[in-house]
C-alpha cells in the first residue's frame, strides 16, 4: 500500500478526526500466540486479534462518519485504504501452525474471500473518491493509482487523470486524434462503470487516427476493456469469481448433522480443550442454521472440515 493517508494528510490543511484510529488500527496485525504452542492458545490468539482488528476498522468508519460532512473526498479516501488494509492484513495473517498442508489450503480460501470482499469495498470508495473529484487534480490521482493495482483490466496502468471529463471531450472534438485525450476519457468512463461508451471512444479514436499497431495504447486498453465486459462482475455476487459458491442452509444442516456423528464417535479420546473447541463450533454452525444466515454458511463450512479434519487426525478409527 503507499500509505495514503500521508497522502491525504499532505493534501489538508488540518489534521483530520479520524487520523490518530486509523493509524492505530493499521498498525494491528492478525497473528497466532508465540508463546503458547497449544492448539487451543493458538486458536485464542488468532481469533482474538482478528476480532480486535474487525472492531478497530469499524471504529474507524463510525468516526468517519461521523465527520465526513464538508471532507467527502477525504472520507472515502480513507474508507478507502482502511478496507484496503484489511484485505492485506487478511491476505498476511499468519496460519495455525498445527494444520496441515491440505487444512492451509482450506484456511487461506476462506481468508482470502473475506479479503476480498473488504477489497471490493476500497474499489467502490475509491470510484466515489474519484466521482466526488470530479475525475481531476491529486485526489484522483492518488484514488486512479490504487484502482490501477487493484483492477488493472478496468484501470490501465500508464493513464494518468490530468483533466476533467468535459475538457477531455473538447479536446477530442477539436481533434479525434488526440491519444492522451482519447486515453483519459476512456479511463474515467470505466471508473464511472461506463465500458460501453469507453469502447466508443476508443474505437472512435482508433478509427481517426488510423491505428494499426496491435501494440499501440490504446488498442490495448480496448482489448482490456472487452475483456473485462466479457467476464462474471465480482461486485454482483460479492465473492471472489475463482472461489467455488458456498453452500445452502440445508447442505449446512446436513454437514452439521454428519459432523455431530463424527464427534459423537471420538470425543471419548480427544483433548478437553479439543471437545470444548468443537462444542463451540457446532453451537456457533447452529446458529447460523437457525438464523439462516447463508452468507456465513461457507464460513462455517470451512471451520467443520478443519476441525473434522483435527478430530480424525487426533482419534482415527480404523475402517
Amino acid at each position: 500500500m503507499i500509505g495514503l493517508v500521508l497522502s491525504i494528510c499532505a493534501f489538508a490543511s488540518s489534521d483530520l478526526p479520524w487520523d490518530v484510529a486509523l493509524t492505530s488500527y493499521k498498525a494491528m496485525a492478525i497473528v497466532g500466540d508465540p508463546d503458547d504452542r497449544s492448539r487451543h492458545a493458538e486458536d485464542r490468539a488468532l481469533l482474538d486479534s482478528l476480532s480486535a482488528k474487525a472492531e478497530a476498522l469499524k471504529a474507524v468508519e463510525l468516526q468517519i462518519s461521523q465527520h465526513e460532512e464538508g471532507r467527502e473526498i477525504f472520507a472515502a479516501m480513507a474508507h478507502a485504504d482502511a478496507n484496503e488494509e484489511m484485505a492485506s492484513a487478511l491476505r498476511r495473517s499468519e496460519v495455525p501452525f498445527y494444520l496441515t498442508e491440505s487444512q492451509v489450503q482450506v484456511y487461506r480460501m476462506a481468508l482470502e474471500d473475506k479479503a476480498w470482499l473488504h477489497e471490493e469495498q476500497a474499489v467502490l470508495s475509491y470510484k466515489e473518491a474519484m466521482r466526488l473529484a470530479s475525475g481531476t487534480g491529486s485526489w484522483s490521482a492518488l484514488a486512479l493509482q490504487r484502482l490501477q493495482v487493484l483492477r488493472p483490466a478496468q484501470f490501465p496502468s500508464g493513464v494518468v487523470v490530468l483533466s476533467s471529463a468535459q475538457a477531455l471531450r473538447d479536446r477530442l472534438e477539436r481533434d479525434p486524434r488526440d491519444d492522451e485525450a482519447a486515453l483519459h476519457y476512456a479511463a474515467l468512463l470505466m471508473q464511472g462503470q461506463a465500458p460501453r461508451k469507453a469502447v466508443r471512444v476508443l474505437e472512435k479514436y482508433i478509427k481517426a487516427a488510423r491505428v494499426r499497431d496491435p501494440r499501440d495504447p490504446a488498442r490495448v486498453q480496448l482489448e482490456l476493456i472487452k475483456d473485462a465486459m466479457k467476464s462474471p462482475t465480482p461486485h454482483a455476487s460479492g465473492r471472489n469469481p475463482e472461489l467455488p459458491p458456498g453452500p445452502t442452509i440445508a447442505d449446512l444442516a446436513e454437514q452439521i448433522t454428519t459432523f455431530r456423528a463424527a464427534f459423537a464417535d471420538r470425543w471419548s479420546c480427544l483433548e478437553p480443550d479439543l471437545v470444548d473447541e468443537v462444542g463451540m463450533v457446532l453451537e456457533q454452525a447452529e446458529m447460523v442454521v437457525e438464523a439462516v444466515e447463508a452468507a456465513m454458511a461457507r464460513d462455517i463450512q470451512i471451520l467443520l472440515e478443519v476441525y473434522e479434519a483435527n478430530m480424525n487426525e487426533a482419534c482415527p478409527i480404523a475402517p
